[in-house]
């Protein structure tokens, strides 16, 4: 998935209802069946000033990495959403957390076990069930929000998924419902609670949407097309079958230069890659507004029409990346890679992207490019080419050993880089502060020739007199 602004911020689903915040707007009276035009549904949840993150560390759980994700979490909301966040086990809150405002992480979460709360689903090898509705695909998430049924004064949301490579680009979803279900980034269903204080609550029955029909985002059939790589699939309606195969050769072009870069795929290794005639198309069926994205765990690639043909390798050098190094958990080494390895962002090259930063002084310090937060919070324009510079200097100066290393790094810390890579601190400060200055040296004339034009431009703008 490439670095916009809608990937590194986190995905908002459109609602089902829009209105005004959740404190602001009660629940509509019990004496109305339905919800009001102004509920904001689970939406509204971030909104409120103080939350605990809940992450389960029953028996089996690996407490450590539940731990990590719910910090992680938290850090988001307090960064994105200034509400004030505690962390907590699910067997170590106290009175006053279990009553206020919860999110409660994973399937496992014991927030519902005796003598708490009914749990409202089950979830199994078998799929979910979920207040009289059956989902046969166990990898299908669940989101749910209600009141705490502890304190109706309070409000809690469920969130199934403790999964950090998909979790970066989708925090926690946001949506006008009470409760959906997703598979990835979309939504396959979602819908309203019967209004009521009531635990467990009622589905609305009336107020639901179901987008797993047949025809809900290929309305003229599904058309495949496979080659030795790919598995193309697009709707047949939008899609002739010379268009597809043009497309599974474009892909495959772009595979072989990510091989190059990556090294050779596993054997049978293959791509889902599912194309769409126009944005509204992809984001109806994937929840994702960019162009084009990857799901590394599932080897799937959903790309419009246009990048499905364009050359460029960046989602199969994410795929490629994951099967050979492992999941990736921080967004400035997953994107930045793939950046550097196509050597390439906005069309120019990362060496000149390094020696502009640094020249203006804005290349973000390697504490700014590993701390998911703060790496959000960069400029759109300084994002991308400096993840795809520090990967740049890291793939020159440890080569492919260093890059294995350092792909699946869980904490995003500079500490916890230099000791991947066998160094300090110190050493690897000014390792990257000496390349990116050498960058300046070696780019010494454009970066002069950059500057004295924008100078120029900004002469020319100026008011006279």
């Amino acid at each position: 998935m490439n670095v916009s602004r809608a990937g590194v911020l986190g995905l908002i689903v459109v609602p089902l209802f829009l209105g005004a915040a959740a404190e602001s707007a009660p629940d509509t009276p019990t004496t109305e069946l339905h919800r009001g035009i102004e509920y904001r549904g689970e939406s509204a949840f971030i909104t409120l000033p103080n939350i605990t993150v809940v992450y389960p560390a029953g028996p089996g759980e690996p407490v450590e990495f539940n731990r990590r994700s719910a910090e992680a979490r938290a850090r988001w909301l307090t960064g994105a959403h200034k509400s004030k966040i505690a962390v907590a086990a699910d067997d170590q809150l106290t009175e006053e957390q279990r009553t206020g405002n919860l999110l409660l992480l994973g399937w496992n979460n014991r927030f519902f076990d005796p003598p708490g709360p009914v749990r409202p689903f089950k979830h199994d090898q078998d799929g979910t069930s979920f207040l009289g509705h059956r989902e046969k695909d166990k990898s299908v998430d669940l989101l749910i929000y209600h009141r705490n049924p502890l304190n109706w004064s309070s409000y809690i949301v469920f969130w199934s998924r403790m999964d950090p490579e998909r979790d970066r680009f989708q925090v926690l979803p946001r949506l006008g419902s009470d409760w959906a279900m997703y598979r990835n980034f979309g939504t396959v269903r979602q819908g309203m609670f019967v209004p009521a204080r009531v635990w467990p609550p009622a589905r609305d029955t009336v107020a639901e949407a179901d987008f797993t029909g047949p025809d809900s985002f290929r309305q003229g059939g599904t058309a495949t097309f496979d080659s030795e790589h790919y598995r193309v699939i697009a709707d047949r309606g939008k899609f002739t079958d010379a268009e597809l195969r043009a497309i599974a050769q474009a892909r495959e072009a772009a595979f072989a230069k990510a091989v190059a870069a990556i090294g050779p795929a596993p054997d049978g290794f293959r791509v889902q890659l599912y194309v769409y005639d126009d944005k509204d198309d992809k984001q109806k069926a994937t929840g994702v507004p960019d162009p084009t994205h990857a799901v590394a765990s599932g080897r799937e690639i959903h790309a419009l029409r246009g990048y499905a043909l364009a050359p460029s390798p960046r989602e199969e050098i994410h795929l490629l990346a994951r099967a050979a190094y492992g999941p990736c958990f921080l967004t400035a080494i997953y994107v930045g890679l793939a950046h550097s390895a196509e050597n390439s962002v906005r069309g120019e090259d990362l060496e000149m992207h390094a020696a502009r930063l640094r020249s203006m002084g804005k290349l973000p310090s390697l504490a700014d490019l590993l701390d998911e937060e703060r790496f959000r919070t960069l400029p759109t324009e300084v994002g991308a080419a400096a993840a795809g510079a520090f990967m740049t200097w890291l793939r020159q100066t440890y080569g492919p050993a260093g890059v294995k290393k350092s792909y699946g790094l869980g904490e995003g810390r500079v500490a916890a880089l230099a000791a991947a890579l066998g160094t300090t601190e110190d050493a690897l400060g000014k390792s990257y502060a000496a390349w990116a200055d050498a960058r300046v040296s070696a780019r010494r004339s454009d970066v002069d020739f950059e500057a004295a034009e924008a100078e120029a431009q900004r002469r020319r703008v100026l008011p006279i007199g």
